[in-house]
């Protein structure tokens, strides 16, 4: 094999592998004889740029993927899988922070919807509970005391994630 067509060869056969074709069938969709896509797997000859483009179009794949190192493609997915990983990292954080914005909304709203509740219930009933903080382990109230609990726990550990995958790179 000669040392510049190494990673042309090596990206002919992975792309032949990839879409499970014989040599005989990818010579078949490209138009070119088995020998050919055999020389090139073995990087005796290369493919001219008429036949680079159409390989672009049929099996959809860059013609950068095809020429250049495989480590460096390796690389660029690895930078690029780096930035994805840190925008889901931002992400969970954004939405961690909201969620425990909401949680302690509706912590601290809750005295006061349970002394509305209070005089709701001395208007509708003539009769209420001495203190209003008995309301919040009654029906309406309890589910936004739930949900504040709830969502200040999953904000934390969606915070949280982002520590224990800074370690874990660490």
């Amino acid at each position: 094999m000669i040392d510049e067509n190494r990673y042309i060869a090596d990206a002919m056969l992975q792309l032949r592998k990839k879409h499970h074709l014989s040599q005989e069938e990818f010579a078949n969709k490209l138009g070119v004889t088995r020998q050919a896509i055999s020389r090139w797997e073995m990087g005796l000859s290369v493919p001219n740029i008429k036949m680079f483009i159409k390989i672009r179009e049929i099996f959809d794949v860059s013609i950068d993927e095809i020429l250049n190192h495989p480590i460096e493609l390796e690389e660029k997915n690895l930078i690029f899988n780096n930035r994805k990983n840190q925008s889901l990292k931002t992400k969970y954080i954004k939405i961690g922070n909201i969620l425990i914005i909401f949680g302690f909304v509706f912590f601290f709203t809750l005295p006061f919807l349970a002394e509305a509740k209070k005089y709701k219930d001395m208007e509708t009933f003539y009769s209420a509970y001495e203190h209003s903080y008995k309301y919040i382990t009654e029906y309406p109230l309890l589910i936004v005391l739930f949900l504040a609990v709830l969502f200040i726990i999953i904000g934390f550990y969606l915070k949280g994630r982002k520590k224990k995958n800074e370690k874990k790179n660490n």
